[in-house]
Order: C-alpha cells, then sequence, then structure tokens
C-alpha cells in the first residue's frame, strides 16, 4: 500500500480509496484468479496455446490438470476452495483480535500508570487505529471469491454470510471497547466499493459459463451410456 502514499493525494479521503482498491486487486488476484490460472488446462484454445508456446512464462498460464469443472475438479480444487473459505471466515478475525486487543490492554493496564499529566493517560486509554479501508477491501474481496466460485460450489454463499457477520461483530467490539474514534468519513467509500462489487456478477456470469455446461456433470444426452460412463476429454470449448 506504499503506492498510494508515493501518489501524494491532496485529502485522505482519496489516499484511502487507493489503498482500498488496490488491496482489493491483490486479494481478488490472489484468491480468485490464480485458481483460476493455476489449475484449468486451456490449452486447446489456440490463443492460450499461442501464448504457451511463444512466451516465456507462458507454459505457466492455463496449464493445470483439469480441461474443465469436471468432478475431479470438485474433488481437488473445490475441496480447497472450501478449506480455504472455512479458515478465512475465522483467522482474519482472531488476527485482529490477538494484534489490537493485548496491545491496547497493556498501554492501559502498565503504562497508563507512569503518566503523570491528564493528558498522557487519554493517550494511553486512546485506543488502536482500525483501517476502513482495509475492512472494506476484505470484505469485497471475499465476496467477489465467493460469487465467482458459487455456481459450481453454492455453500460458499452462506459461508461468506458468516464471514460478514463474523467481520461485524468482530469489529464492533473492536470499536466499541478498544480502538480509538475514527475520523470522519464521508460515502466515498462506499460508493467505491459498490460500484467495485458488481465486478464479482461478471465473475460469477463467466464461471456458470464453464459449470453448467460440462458434459461430465452436465451431460447433452440422457442416455445410460453417457450418463454411466461420462467424457474426460470433451470441454465447453468443443
Amino acid at each position: 500500500m506504499g503506492f498510494a502514499k508515493l501518489e501524494h493525494y491532496i485529502t485522505n479521503t482519496a489516499e484511502e480509496l487507493s489503498k482500498m482498491v488496490k488491496l482489493f486487486a491483490s486479494q481478488s488476484i490472489n484468491m480468485t484468479f490464480i485458481i483460476f490460472i493455476a489449475n484449468l488446462n486451456l490449452s486447446q484454445i489456440d490463443f492460450i496455446n499461442y501464448i504457451q508456446d511463444n512466451f516465456p512464462l507462458g507454459r505457466y498460464f492455463f496449464n493445470g490438470l483439469h480441461p474443465d469443472f469436471t468432478r475431479f475438479w470438485y474433488v481437488k480444487v473445490g475441496m480447497a476452495i472450501l478449506v480455504l473459505k472455512s479458515i478465512n471466515i475465522i483467522w482474519p478475525q482472531i488476527l485482529s483480535l490477538v494484534f489490537m486487543v493485548p496491545a491496547c490492554v497493556l498501554r492501559r493496564v502498565c503504562c497508563s500508570k507512569k503518566a503523570v499529566f491528564q493528558l498522557e493517560i487519554n493517550k494511553y486509554y486512546e485506543g488502536v487505529n482500525i483501517n476502513l479501508w482495509d475492512r472494506y477491501a476484505s470484505a469485497m474481496s471475499n465476496s467477489f471469491f465467493a460469487l465467482t466460485f458459487s455456481p459450481g460450489i453454492p455453500l460458499l454463499l452462506p459461508l461468506q454470510a458468516l464471514f460478514l457477520l463474523f467481520q461485524y461483530w468482530i469489529d464492533k467490539i473492536l470499536f466499541i471497547k478498544y480502538a480509538k474514534r475514527p475520523p470522519p468519513y464521508g460515502m466515498q467509500l462506499h460508493k467505491k466499493g459498490s460500484k467495485l462489487l458488481p465486478l464479482g456478477l461478471i465473475a460469477h456470469m463467466c464461471c456458470a459459463m464453464f459449470v453448467f455446461t460440462c458434459p461430465q456433470i452436465y451431460p447433452l444426452s440422457v442416455s445410460e451410456n453417457v450418463i454411466d460412463t461420462p467424457s474426460t476429454t470433451t470441454t465447453f470449448f468443443d
């Protein structure tokens, strides 16, 4: 997030908007797009095949083990996505409590005894700072992740609801008990987040085209032969 400081914004709100967008983009790429790039095999597409053959790092893009959202993709990648999402429900909130609460309590209990003037005591009891741009980016990137893969893994949607519920209550406890009073914010962060979140719907529809056209999961024919012996080579692009 140091790039935002180098851009020398005039107001703090503009700087925090820049930080939120950059953090949202980096977390979405790390959580969502890398899973696509690392696990799907799209070498049957001429454009992807050209990139893989003519660029030095092209062989690392879309050269995974799964040519489509087959049942093996759900066993390997789908299970890893569920585990990652389950960890993200609690782990970020635990980190917030571990790093913020003890530091605030130690300052109030230990350091405040050394204070001589009331201003010094007020400083020790001021609390820790909570960045709203960090919370917005975390909520949006996790929502983007859940919306993208929810056509194939609908369980991600209730897990995302649990994530938002945990984040709400943990932030509420931190704001009331341990955080300093935040500066007055406008509606810029909320409006920017509302404009970025629909990108998850576009990723949702793109992923749905892959998921619901996989002939191994949704066969084109209802004959017993197709259902009993699904094809492992036919993909969405054939």
